[in-house]
């Protein structure tokens, strides 16, 4: 079966990438605005990667668990909703405010939209327009 070349895009401020010493391929699972994708993301050391990777993943393990957990009947739909308000949701703008949302992946992007429209029926973060990656 043949597979497209998933697009390239470029994280971060103009400013981060002119500054960085160090770039990081990450992949995108397909999601609602672009199929699969590559980020091209700076950093300034590889501590900041393993910081960054650490609070994506944290991001990403409590969304997971609190749905596995409402899926498995462990919690209601509004203890899901309070864990997502309480939890998740603060997760995610320390992360914004600490990298800015020029860093934010487009999965948790998604998501954040996704919980703003669904859970508190409020608006949505605005992100700053993808930048394809040219070689």
């Amino acid at each position: 079966m043949f597979r497209p070349v998933p697009k390239t895009y470029r994280l971060g401020s103009k400013e981060r990438n002119e500054l960085c010493n160090h770039t990081v391929v990450q992949h995108v699972a397909a999601g609602s605005e672009t199929e699969e994708a590559l980020l091209m993301t700076p950093f300034k050391s590889m501590d900041e990667w393993n910081e960054y990777r650490d609070k994506t993943d944290e991001i990403k393990n409590v969304i997971a668990k609190a749905n596995h957990l409402r899926e498995m009947g462990v919690i209601s739909e509004m203890g899901l909703r309070t864990r997502i308000a309480n939890v998740w949701y603060p997760l995610t703008l320390q992360f914004v405010k600490q990298y800015g949302k020029e860093m934010v992946p487009f999965d948790i992007r998604w998501a954040i939209n996704n919980v703003e429209e669904n859970c508190f029926e409020s608006s949505l973060t605005k992100w700053p327009r993808h930048v394809l990656y040219e070689k």
